[in-house]
């Protein structure tokens, strides 16, 4: 029996590639190491073909864009393979990140943790009107972790750091209004022009954004006293995030992303971090 595909690859007659995400025997796509395997192979195909105009993402789940990282990989995993999968996800996603071509993540349902990652990766994201409202969310810390695969230093490119800095230490969910207004997404997109991204292909390249040390340091000291002022389960998580966006701020991306991936092993050898992996686990598996 052949196994079915996590990504489907097709190309349009005007050029346009799209990457259908669509994790087997799954009401909702999970992002693990096998679908991030995946995705690096279709990449390949991208880099491949020529002539392509531009590059889609989107999910064939009716649910939503995508989860977050598989919990039960990061449960049973060392330190040494903790770092391997926070390398992983990095290394596809900067991968997808850095394609020639445009790229937009069409979003639609639930788009958290690593699917927001995935989400971020792509040069454009819209909106999709559908019968599941876009809820959006950097959900890691609500599971007592930090994402590594490369949000903390890409969110702050395309939103204002009061806005990153409320998103990452609070975990809260936020629709396309919301996200619109912030310019986490650019635009909504009904199902009959959704095939049809000329207004993101011929737009000109999103604006990149360098914060002064200003701006990170009065919405530091602000996402600082909200979490001072009213803790949320995963404490230790919203400290650590804090420090590894001050260490971006102050010493860039690089160093930022290593302090990342060392937060993200640190917080998931505790055990209110491990117990809350669990409990999501066994959610993903209903």
């Amino acid at each position: 029996m052949t196994t079915p595909a996590i990504w489907r690859g097709e190309i349009s007659d005007e050029g346009l590639a799209t990457l259908w995400f669509d994790t087997p025997g799954r009401s909702v796509n999970l992002i693990d190491s096998t679908a991030l395997a995946a995705l690096d192979r279709q990449l390949s195909w991208v880099e491949g073909e020529p002539g392509l105009k531009a590059l889609v993402i989107r999910s064939a789940k009716a649910s939503g864009f995508a989860l977050g990282f598989a919990p039960t990989e990061i449960l049973g995993a060392s330190p040494e393979q903790l770092e391997a999968i926070a390398w992983r996800g990095q290394e596809v996603f900067d991968r997808l990140a850095t394609l020639a071509i445009p790229t937009v993540a069409i979003l639609h349902g639930v788009c958290q943790g690593a699917g927001l990652d995935l989400a971020l990766a792509c040069k454009r994201r819209v909106g999709l009107a559908s019968s599941e409202p876009l809820r959006l969310a950097a959900s890691e810390v609500l599971l007592g972790i930090i994402s590594p695969w490369g949000m903390i230093e890409r969110m702050p490119m395309i939103i204002n750091p009061a806005d990153t800095l409320g998103m990452l230490v609070t975990g809260r969910s936020i629709g396309f209004l919301m996200a619109k207004s912030m310019g986490l997404v650019d635009r909504l997109a009904s199902d009959e022009n959704v095939d049809d991204p000329e207004e993101d292909v011929l737009a000109p390249p999103p604006v990149v954004l360098s914060p002064s040390t200003e701006e990170w340091e009065t919405a530091w000291n602000h996402a600082q006293a909200g979490v001072e002022e009213s803790p949320g389960e995963h404490y230790e998580a919203q400290l650590q995030i804090l420090s590894v966006m001050a260490i971006l701020a102050a010493h860039g991306c690089a160093a930022g992303r290593e302090a990342a991936t060392a937060a993200f092993i640190k917080l998931v050898e505790r055990e209110d971090t491990r117990l809350a992996l669990e409990a999501a686990a066994l959610r993903d598996e209903r």
